[in-house]
């Protein structure tokens, strides 16, 4: 630890108790992430209030100010990074600018925004206020909210198109060559699809629209199980 640093924390040892800016957490082998988060807004909200540059929380100390160590991330570099991974200040800041939110609310619209999974009341709170969309573990903030916080590229990336766009779009692109492989038809859907698919959902989703037209003979495989070759069977 270097000097400044241990300037601060006998400084904060030093003090008869802890305060709003101030928190002393045992933490020896690890912590809840919830509860971090919780403290990081808190502690945030009441420096901004008291107008201090800083607030803190403290690992590694008990409540009583007895200093016992704390093996939670030793790391400088992965304690740093928990202001990130807990809470994006712009984004909480904006959020209570723009929405009638509380506190817990807008930690879990953070977690929604880095695909943090939710707590099940998270989820009972934001889906009664509207406020996320999509399904259980995908959700994505609502249009309101991403209206309301400059994300509306990234709300339309995540809300997928009905499917009659996507079969519309392989016809077409077959109409265009004469036949597709299925290499072309993923590579044509596949930005296309919802940023919260994964690589096999994407790969479920397109296989699900191919069959659909195949079904509907719309579409044949003029080829092999391994090497496809859909062709038009209906004009379109």
């Amino acid at each position: 630890m270097n000097s400044d640093a241990t300037a601060i924390l006998n400084a904060l040892l030093n003090l008869t108790a802890e305060n709003e800016v101030v928190e002393f957490k045992e933490a020896k082998n690890g912590y809840d992430f919830t509860k971090l988060g919780k403290y990081f807004s808190a502690l945030s909200n009441e420096a901004n209030l008291k107008r201090q540059r800083s607030a803190w929380l403290v690992f590694g100390v008990k409540d009583n100010r007895q200093v016992v160590g704390s093996q939670f991330r030793p790391a400088r570099k992965d304690l740093d990074s928990l202001k990130l991974e807990i809470l994006d200040m712009d984004y909480a800041r904006l959020l209570a600018r723009t929405q009638d939110l509380t506190l817990s609310e807008v930690v879990a619209l953070d977690k929604v925004q880095k695909r943090h999974p939710l707590t099940d009341d998270d989820e009972r709170r934001l889906k009664a206020r509207g406020l996320i969309e999509g399904r259980k573990p995908n959700f994505y903030i609502a249009k309101s909210v991403a209206q309301q916080t400059d994300q509306k590229a990234s709300y339309s990336k995540n809300k997928a198109f009905d499917n009659q766009y996507y079969l519309d779009l392989i016809c077409k692109a077959i109409k265009e060559h004469g036949s597709l492989s299925r290499k072309d038809i993923d590579e044509l859907l596949w930005n296309k699809l919802p940023d919260w698919m994964d690589l096999k959902q994407k790969k479920s989703k397109v296989g699900n629209l191919i069959s659909e037209l195949r079904k509907a003979g719309t579409i044949s495989n003029q080829g092999t199980f391994k090497e496809p070759k859909w062709v038009l069977l209906k004009p379109v």
